[in-house]
């Protein structure tokens, strides 16, 4: 940000990238751990199922 004598919009942009970055790596984990847990359930279902 050459040229830009204000910091606080800097400081600003940080933030928001920041959080965006945050928040999208939360929603990747939380449908990361969603298959898992659906995958466990389902095996363990499986597992009691009468064929």
């Amino acid at each position: 940000m050459s040229g830009c004598n204000n910091p606080d919009g800097e400081i600003i942009m940080l933030v928001s990238g920041v959080v965006a970055t945050v928040s999208l790596v939360g929603v990747l984990v939380l449908l990361f751990v969603g298959g898992l847990a659906l995958a466990a359930v389902d095996k363990h279902c499986d597992k009691n199922r009468e064929h």
